[in-house]
């Protein structure tokens, strides 16, 4: 039984087919852009082996014009559950005419083999049309940039060695998402995702990854197509292969819409040791005789030239390893990030950055690099021996006997005779962190008043002390100082350290005697004590510590044990010689 609709095409009732373009319904896709359409079709055997053509008409509005890339092809793996598959492929070509907001409809035929060419089955799909800047960035990031060569087969699906490679794509507001919007992804240095051997698996951003077909234009042109989800987010999976060691360049386009684009990178290499001869070594800056390093007062990260080696090229990284131990059993460790040459501008006048910690103190280690070009083998420097002795650091002593409870820490959202130390209200966690916001409400309240005090007064924490009436349980492990006859003499100590201020500050206090109806005192720790604390450049944020510590009366002192929390409290952008309005002595 058929019935005939209005185009004329006569269509078979009963059909088991379905059509599913790789650019779902509702899709948003690009003024002038050109999508890849795969028409992926299923149905029973029966019908998926009568099919003669897939075919999409031209739109007679000029809306979108259509190609065929290849015809009509069969799944040759056959089917599973009696369920058989094929696709064909076109081009739907966006007109550059075409407004925004506007939308276009196209409808997919399905003809069979006979000699009537019956449609045995038609389905219609509308797209959203958008304007789309043609500079606009796809930024990707890769997650994890490095992994080491493999040495084992990477069994897809029963490893965690592959790198998730992720983004969003945006309207020209750079918030509205853009949804089910196809994105061409392809590679800076030709051939690398159709070469034979593969260099890497191209596979789907889920429990059970799927294959990402690899489209070939010719034997050095190659690329995959992905589409964004329902938020504007793209995600897919690069899975590195045995003994395979590569760099790759991705780089994202929305085809004939925008300019192709790096994105991101992954690299694929082995940690060898430093050669006898290679490149010249990296120079340790502060390095003194017999490589003895000492932490400079004030930092918290060591600096590292490279002169400019022969061969150097612009679109060059450079990545940097520490070597340890004797050389019959060394280890290894590769340090982050990579560095991309083409984002220094000078390579001798460059400082490199990395943290103090790490390495290790008081063991001999050398520091050497390799060199990844866009194409080809890495090369390696030679190395540079270095024995880290440590430096000052500004935090509590490790070796004191802590006996009290830590103090309790109110931000600046309260004030001084609100505090209940009962009470989580405006409490501040340890798992938290102390940002500028954390310490300024007080400060900025005070600027509205008529008669506003100095700022070096205004508080920007509180730290609550608490005693006890009662003796403590010894089988308790909570132990706070005992409450007397006489009021307790202390001191509260703030321990600040970061890349822009380290300081040691000391406040009085007095805990209240018996009689007094609370068994605790606030200590307010002043604003232009703890602003201006920069994280460093590494993204590890400042640190700040607080302890309390109890006269006995004897000389002797009981110390609490100490409070921690992560610090960044100053503004984005903000000169480090601006204090905030705090005077130079209370600010160092």
């Amino acid at each position: 039984m058929s019935i005939e609709i209005n185009n004329n095409f006569l269509i078979s009732a009963g059909s088991s087919i379905k059509i599913q373009p790789i650019i779902p319904d509702g899709a948003d896709v690009i003024i002038g852009q050109e999508c890849y359409l795969r028409i992926n079709i299923e149905g029973n055997k029966q019908d998926i082996l009568s099919i003669e053509s897939v075919d999409i008409l031209n739109d007679p509005n000029n809306n979108f014009t259509i190609s065929q890339q290849s015809g009509w092809v069969v799944n040759p793996n056959g089917g599973a559950n009696n369920v058989y598959s094929g696709k064909a492929v076109f081009v739907l070509q966006v007109s550059d005419q075409i407004t925004d907001g506007k939308s276009i409809n196209y409808t997919v035929y399905v003809k069979d083999k006979t000699s009537l060419h019956n449609t045995i089955a038609h389905k219609e799909f509308t797209y959203k049309v958008n304007d789309l800047e043609q500079n606009k960035i796809i930024p990707l990031k890769a997650q994890p940039e490095f992994l080491d060569l493999l040495t084992t087969d990477n069994v897809i699906g029963k490893t965690n060695k592959y790198f998730t490679v992720s983004g969003v794509i945006t309207k020209n507001d750079n918030t509205t998402p853009l949804k089910h919007t196809q994105i061409v992804i392809s590679t800076v240095t030709a051939g690398q995702l159709n070469s034979t051997p593969s260099f890497v698996n191209i596979r789907t951003d889920e429990k059970t990854p799927q294959v990402i077909e690899v489209i070939s234009q010719d034997q050095q042109d190659s690329f995959f197509v992905i589409k964004s989800d329902e938020d504007g987010k793209i995600s897919f999976r690069v899975y590195p292969i045995k003994d395979i060691s590569v760099r790759i360049d991705f780089t994202t386009q929305i085809l004939n819409s925008t300019e192709e684009q790096f994105a991101t990178s992954i690299y694929v290499f082995k940690s060898e040791k430093n050669p006898f001869f290679g490149l010249w070594h990296p120079i340790i800056l502060g390095l003194e005789v017999g490589g003895i390093l000492k932490q400079i007062l004030g930092t918290r990260e060591f600096q590292v030239k490279v002169t400019q080696y022969t061969g150097y090229q612009d679109t060059d990284d450079i990545v940097f390893y520490l070597i340890s131990g004797p050389r019959s059993n060394q280890t290894i460790e590769r340090l982050e990030p990579v560095f991309k040459l083409r984002d220094i501008e000078s390579l001798s006048a460059y400082r490199f950055s990395f943290p103090y910690d790490k390495l290790k103190l008081n063991k001999p280690m050398a520091l050497y690099y390799m060199v990844i070009p866009q194409d080809g083998k890495p090369r390696y420097s030679t190395a540079m021996g270095v024995t880290y002795v440590g430096g000052e650091d500004v935090s509590p002593t490790d070796d004191t006997d802590r006996i009290y409870d830590k103090p309790k820490i109110y931000s600046s959202y309260t004030t001084q005779n609100a505090i209940d130390p009962t009470s989580y209200d405006d409490e501040v966690s340890e798992y938290g962190a102390v940002t500028l916001d954390t310490i300024e409400q007080q400060k900025l309240k005070n600027a509205t008043l008529p008669n506003p005090q100095p700022i070096k007064d205004i508080p920007g924490l509180y730290v609550v002390v608490q005693g006890t009436k009662k003796p403590n349980d010894p089988n308790s492990n909570s132990i706070r100082p005992l409450l007397g006859s006489k009021p307790l003499t202390g001191q509260v100590g703030v321990y600040l350290t970061s890349r822009t201020r380290k300081n040691h500050n000391h406040y009085t206090f007095q805990l209240p005697d018996l009689t007094a109806s609370k068994d605790f005192t606030v200590v307010p720790i002043p604003f232009c004590a703890l602003n201006r604390a920069a994280g460093y450049h590494s993204g590890a944020e400042g640190t700040l510590y607080i302890e309390y510590s109890i006269d006995d009366g004897n000389g002797t002192l009981t110390y609490s044990k100490v409070w921690q929390v992560d610090l960044d409290t100053i503004e984005l952008g903000q000169d480090l010689d601006d204090r905030n309005g705090c005077p130079a002595e209370t600010n160092s």
